[in-house]
């Protein structure tokens, strides 16, 4: 089992001629993410018009930090976290056992719901069989637990690639927008109010580059006023690229 980022991109499915271009500088910006949380070697691929982050090391620890940081990256639709496993249905079952144990903690019974996307059509089940199987193995496992087709409590998706499966149970909002860069570059004048801060993080959402300058009016305002624009930006700043106050 290894853990790895299946990572979805949000308004690039409406680009045209320029989606790869946009790809490309959100690719980079996640790259500069990773290598600056000092993940180690890692592979960042396109996956369906995703990004998949697999670390090389099968040790490395996918943590609520990292993920948290990604959700504030512009151009993120969702981060989910998911298991790399063998292509064998006794593989996707005990992944999704385990994703059950670990929901029973928080609340028991739920209902649930199974839904499996097949990209490699050589597999010998199709989706709803897929789905119709784990289901039935996840049924006789937890009497328990009850199927909701419609609105479940918990969701086991199952993403059937051409040398692997994901598993994924647990889904993490982005900021959505545009990746940084794909706006240009701006000067933003930033306060101690709450106006220029909000201002920016909009901003940067529709993929505006910025860097920060304050007027620290001393000896009117003390270095108080100073270390809160310095607190504020750095609330900011992951939310760009190479930010400068």
């Amino acid at each position: 089992m290894e853990q790895a980022l299946l990572i979805s991109v949000d308004e690039l499915w409406l680009k045209g001629k320029n989606r790869e271009d946009y790809f490309e500088l959100l690719r980079e910006h996640l790259r500069e993410y990773f290598i600056f949380h000092k993940v180690g070697p890692f592979t960042l691929r396109n996956q369906g018009q995703r990004f998949l982050f697999e670390p090389k090391q099968p040790q490395t620890t996918l943590n609520h930090d990292l993920i948290q940081g990604l959700r504030m990256i512009p151009g993120l639709h969702t981060v989910i976290p998911v298991e790399c496993i063998a292509r064998t249905i006794e593989d996707m079952f005990a992944a999704a056992s385990r994703t059950v144990l670990r929901m029973k903690q928080k609340k028991w019974p739920f209902t649930f719901k199974v839904e499996t996307y097949r990209s490699d059509k050589k597999f010998p089940l199709n989706s709803m069989e897929i789905s119709r199987e784990l289901g039935h193995q996840l049924l006789q496992a937890f009497p328990e637990l009850k199927v909701d087709v419609h609105r479940p409590d918990f969701l086991i998706e199952v993403f059937v690639e051409s040398e692997k499966v994901l598993v994924a149970s647990e889904y993490f909002r982005g900021m959505g927008g545009l990746p940084i860069g794909t706006a240009g570059h701006a000067i933003t004048l930033i306060s101690g109010g709450i106006d220029s801060p909000v201002a920016s993080y909009f901003m940067a959402k529709r993929g505006l580059a910025q860097t920060f300058v304050f007027f620290h009016a001393y000896p009117y305002v003390g270095d108080e006023v100073k270390e809160k624009i310095i607190n504020l930006v750095g609330l900011l700043a992951p939310s760009h690229r190479r930010a400068q106050l």
